[in-house]
């Protein structure tokens, strides 16, 4: 990672960035000795009785569970696929190699939103949520890993879960005691979330979410943003139409 390209200045833009979460695994198991699996369990999993969360497949496969499935077309023309690997890189496993049970991942959430016993003094667990960078008024800023928004007037913390066909959500509501959490098997399961999302926001708190609104621009104003955009592992043509 040394040698790869810096793409912007620093505090000049935010990035969600995997390889930052691989390296902090890394730093994790240099200062303990102990992998960062070993680590986690001790330090986090244990504690907190979660005992139906594990990182390796040959854990996951004693127990019931789902594969992520690849979905293309509609209608008639759909065709589902089951995907593999069924596991990410272990190199990743800091980055998003979890797998759990959905009953596990509200324990998790409690510990968030109580005092931070076992684990944390409650001033570590508020700095973990104390926004470093802001990212947009629609999706609000980013503390340690947590993304946190005011929707209609009530703070949530949330992050969502991308692997191989597998998408989650979990968003913790302090003020109201409240957390919501959905686990899919399907690369499209985020459409799935954020309608889950929105329909529990509204019929447990009256919320109302709204979407984003695209914003009137002359041709002229949209004329200097066509062209070809690239980086590492992306290139994008932006055009002009209609």
């Amino acid at each position: 990672m040394a040698d790869l390209a810096q793409l912007a200045p620093l505090d000049t833009a935010i990035s969600y960035n995997n390889s930052a979460f691989c390296v902090a695994g890394l730093v994790i198991e240099a200062v303990t000795g102990k992998t960062f699996e070993q680590v986690t369990k001790e330090l986090i999993f244990d504690p907190l009785d979660m005992q139906h969360t594990f990182f390796f497949p040959h854990d996951v496969m004693t127990n019931r569970f789902l594969v992520g499935h690849n979905i293309k077309g509609d209608g008639d023309e759909r065709e589902t696929t089951v995907l593999t690997p069924w596991a990410i890189p272990r190199a990743s496993n800091a980055a998003g190699g979890i797998s759990c049970h959905l009953k596990d991942l509200f324990k998790y959430a409690r510990y968030y939103m109580g005092n931070g016993e076992p684990l944390l003094k409650p001033e570590s667990l508020q700095e973990m949520h104390t926004v470093r960078t802001q990212i947009n008024d629609y999706l609000g800023g980013i503390a340690l890993a947590w993304f946190m928004r005011d929707i209609g007037g009530v703070t949530t913390a949330s992050h969502t879960g991308g692997t191989i066909g597998q998408i989650s959500i979990l968003m913790l509501i302090p003020e109201h005691n409240m957390a919501l959490a959905m686990l899919t098997n399907a690369g499209n399961g985020g459409s799935l979330t954020t309608e889950f999302r929105k329909l529990v926001l509204k019929e447990y708190l009256g919320i109302e979410e709204p979407d984003p609104q695209p914003i009137e621009a002359s041709v002229d104003q949209l004329s200097q943003y066509v062209g070809s955009y690239a980086r590492p592992f992306m290139d994008v043509e932006l055009k002009l139409e209609d």
